[in-house]
């Protein structure tokens, strides 16, 4: 046998003995939709169980701008903007629970980007996923990136032993963020055996290794494992000084979510992308359908009966948390009183508002938080705010779990 022809052998036993590349659970590339806004529909089409969408209008999909010449997200955080409700967006995904998820996904920070004092970057979370000054007792945690002052990068880790109320940043050795590049950025988290310090989490930049501990308490019940994605992504910090001093954009692409790390990051994602061809399952399964219209008079009905389920369920001790737009993130019902002035508690910060100030899509998250333990009055407040604000696909699973007689309630209020 010739030397040519026995390499050759050696070889192809190699490739065949090599196991195969581990498949996402998860993966979202941006290139079946068109450029233009990254809508709500949009978001609910890629990923595979939303919870809530915040962009605010400020997410685009830029074609040609991609890490592999596609199409990327591209997020906009507006001249002094600080925080989710003045710059960047968010959205929250739900996962299976596991003990363990990789997320890997590419990052470029466009050319005069404003790194000012820092900034959130999206990673995992679980149970409560606390954020915003809500400190962790076992039933929630998170594990998000901040860019830093200058391009650096540290896991902002919510987790049981924080020194703060806040979460712990932990330093991702070496890396430094420059403008106009893009970057591979990968984190592992497994959780902690309830009672245990064994919890890990590890990150990768451009596949080395820049953080690794193996000694976070991230619960002490037998719940809060990995069950979300949290998109999120906005400077600060909470005071005007970590706003950007001029209009700054940033691009996310090609999410990945994996069960495990192990292959992950031998992969070379680059040469792995491949072309989308517009077919049943790549084209966007969610445009926006038109907008049911309530019938005259039912917005006001059904707001009322918003109110007494939420009054109702404040007296009972349970806890609501919704996003709230008014304040920009997850927020907690603490009081609703009769006069409509609603008390919340975001983090560690308490607000009030009138009832008038949310929107129609704040009171549909509002009525899917009492729905997700509630009763089949809870689920129809839910399904006539999920049509009337437009997430049709929010409803629709409502109203198939109502009674009849209930679910044709709901759409009688439409025209």
């Amino acid at each position: 046998m010739s030397p040519l022809l026995a390499g050759l052998l050696i070889a192809l036993r190699a490739a065949a003995a090599a196991p195969a590349p581990p498949r996402p659970v998860v993966e979202v590339s941006f290139d079946a939709h068109p450029d233009g806004p990254y809508t709500d529909a949009f978001v609910r089409a890629d990923w595979p169980d939303v919870r809530w969408v915040g962009l605010a209008g400020r997410a685009t999909l830029v074609s040609e701008k991609g890490w592999a010449g596609g199409r990327c997200l591209q997020i906009v955080y507006p001249k002094g903007s600080v925080g989710p409700g003045e710059g960047g967006g968010q959205f929250l995904v739900r996962l299976p629970p596991r003990a363990e998820y990789c997320l890997d996904y590419y990052l470029m920070f466009r050319e005069g980007f404003d790194f000012r004092l820092g900034g959130k970057l999206p990673g995992l979370c679980g149970g409560r996923c606390n954020t915003g000054g809500d400190k962790p007792t076992g039933d929630g945690w998170s594990a998000r990136y901040m860019w830093k002052k200058a391009g650096g990068l540290i896991l902002y880790l919510y987790h049981l032993d924080q020194p703060t109320r806040y979460g712990e940043g932990l330093n991702c050795e070496g890396v430094t963020f420059n403008p106009g590049q893009w970057y591979r950025v990968t984190q592992l988290v497994r959780v902690n055996a309830p009672g245990a310090r064994d919890g890990r989490v590890q990150v990768w930049v451009d596949r080395k290794p820049v953080l690794e501990r193996s000694d976070i308490r991230y619960r002490s019940v037998e719940g809060a494992l990995a069950d979300h994605f949290y998109f999120s992504t906005f400077h600060g910090g909470n005071s005007p000084d970590w706003g950007p001093t001029a209009d700054s954009v940033a691009c996310f692409d090609h999410f990945r979510i994996y069960e495990q790390v192990e292959g992950v990051l031998a992969q070379d994602l680059r040469a792995a992308r491949r072309p989308v061809a517009a077919s049943a399952a790549t084209v966007p399964r969610a445009e926006p359908k038109p907008r049911r219209v309530p019938r005259p008079g039912a917005v006001e009905v059904w707001d009322s009966r918003l109110q007494a389920r939420v009054r109702e369920a404040v007296a009972g001790a349970r806890r609501i948390d919704f996003h709230f737009s008014g304040v920009g993130r997850v927020s907690r019902v603490r009081a609703l009183g009769e006069d409509g002035g609603l008390q919340l508690q975001a983090g560690g910060s308490a607000f009030a508002f009138a009832w008038t100030a949310l929107s129609m899509t704040d009171r549909a998250r509002l009525a899917a938080a009492l729905a997700e333990e509630g009763t089949d009055a809870d689920r129809a407040v839910a399904a006539f705010f999920g049509l009337a604000s437009g997430s049709a696909a929010d409803a629709e699973p409502l109203l198939r779990r109502l009674p009849e007689a209930e679910a044709r309630a709901v759409q009688e209020g439409f025209e």
